[in-house]
């Protein structure tokens, strides 16, 4: 058994019977959820009967990139990372809705991309109209009862990573590949540890995303034809943030 606030576990063996894992190819401990049993997956579509099995607590983050599985078992951080998200929602979803242009979807939702081998939860997406009209993005959903759509497939627009200290690798080589290989134009990096915040906007060039220079704080995103900023005021016991635009 593993205990560590992030497992990487190299996928290999033999393909197994997703619908009944008993014979894991290693037992993590989370300290919310206790013991994981990780199954051997050799391919995505694996990955996807396995994550839609029901036998994963709905909240757990687990991810797949070209034949690794990431499992994180490090909770989540109230004011470097939560609040965070709450300030991102609190903005981009009514923001998005008024402008009618698409639909800003939250964290825990999962989003599977073919060419890229990668299932994973981004802490954002933004999914325009037309990508859904053109065939770009499509819904779809597991095997429980009732699920209409519990999986978001092909290349949003738009994704967002807050950094914790487990997903610094992660979120800055292993997605920011992974989000580029599946045709993704825009990617949010957010790292509220530091101070100042840093918040950077990645637009998709010829070969990699390449990082759009900030004026003044205000960084543009060309997906939304708009600039952001995040401000944060800290209180006694958490931090206050905001996203605005312009």
């Amino acid at each position: 058994m593993l205990d560590m606030s992030t497992a990487v576990l190299e996928a290999a063996m033999t393909s197994p019977d997703v619908k009944s894992p008993a014979r894991p190819v290693v037992e993590l401990y989370h300290p919310l959820y206790g013991i994981v049993e990780v199954p051997s997956i050799t391919t995505l579509n694996e990955f996807r009967r396995w994550r839609h099995s029901g036998v994963l607590n709905d909240k757990l983050n687990v991810h797949y990139f070209q034949g690794t599985i990431l499992v994180e078992t490090e909770t989540e951080e109230l004011n470097s990372h939560n609040l965070v998200k709450g300030a991102l929602t609190a903005c981009l979803f009514p923001l998005i809705q008024d402008l009618d242009i698409g639909v800003f979807v939250g964290d825990n939702m999962l989003l599977t991309n073919d060419e890229a081998e990668l299932s994973t939860e981004p802490d954002g997406m933004v999914i325009l109209h037309e990508s859904f009209l053109n065939g770009r993005v499509a819904l779809t959903a597991g095997e429980k009862t009732g699920a209409v759509a519990t999986e978001i497939v092909g290349s949003p627009d738009l994704v967002i990573e807050i950094i914790s200290p487990s997903s610094v690798r992660k979120d800055l080589k292993t997605m920011m590949q992974s989000y580029y290989r599946a045709g993704i134009q825009e990617y949010w990096v957010i790292d509220a540890r530091k101070d100042p915040i840093a918040f950077t906007i990645q637009a998709r060039g010829a070969l990699q995303y390449e990082g759009i220079p900030a004026q003044d704080e205000w960084c543009r995103s060309p997906v939304l034809n708009k600039e952001f900023k995040i401000i944060r005021r800290s209180k006694e016991w958490f931090d206050n943030y905001r996203l605005l635009h312009r």
